[in-house]
């Protein structure tokens, strides 16, 4: 499947101007608005592997467990029955997941909005510049939303390090694995 680059998220300012001219904000600039929320998708899409993940981590302690349900909710019960399991040894990674976690629903929950401020021209008449990119009440830009992604990734690598021991730990015990070399 190849992107079609017609495609773009349309910001609710670019709407509210189109629709009511007579009340228009400052000009948001879409195109610009775009590089940031293809990056958006990219962590939206990596934080749904790593829920994934979480979920089949969930079922080693819950087999009939509802995965239908929010990331953070799958998180509490995961580690909630790790805990009870006394599976305790990876800390660590529902430490790092956690804080991805809380960043996802930053970038997901955020709008991008481009400040800019009405610069004029000596001979009369300007332009409006972008001075400026938020993603809801932060300061943002591709930078930090590559940073995001890559904290999404390395998520992901701890959920799948969580469930691949759990999954070593539900393997039947072979009589070779007792045998110290």
């Amino acid at each position: 499947m190849q992107s079609n680059p017609d495609v773009m998220v349309v910001s609710w300012r670019t709407i509210l101007n189109d629709e009511f001219p007579e009340d228009a904000y400052e000009p948001h600039n879409d195109s610009s608005a775009q590089p940031m929320h293809q990056i958006r998708g990219y962590v939206m899409a990596q934080a749904g592997e790593t829920e994934a993940v979480i979920g089949q981590a969930l079922r080693h302690f819950e087999p009939s467990a509802n995965l239908d349900r929010s990331a953070g909710r799958l998180l509490h019960d995961l580690k909630a029955a790790a805990k009870k399991n006394g599976f305790i040894e990876y800390g660590d990674e529902f430490e790092l997941i956690t804080k991805a976690l809380k960043r996802r629903n930053a970038v997901v929950h955020a709008d991008v909005q481009i400040c800019s401020t009405w610069v004029p021209y000596a001979t009369g008449g300007g332009e409006w510049q972008e001075v400026m990119y938020l993603l809801g009440r932060e300061e943002s830009d591709e930078r930090r939303l590559w940073d995001d992604l890559e904290l999404q990734q390395e998520a992901t690598i701890a959920a799948v390090r969580i469930l691949h021991a759990l999954s070593v730990r539900a393997r039947p015990r072979n009589s070779t694995d007792d045998i110290v070399k």
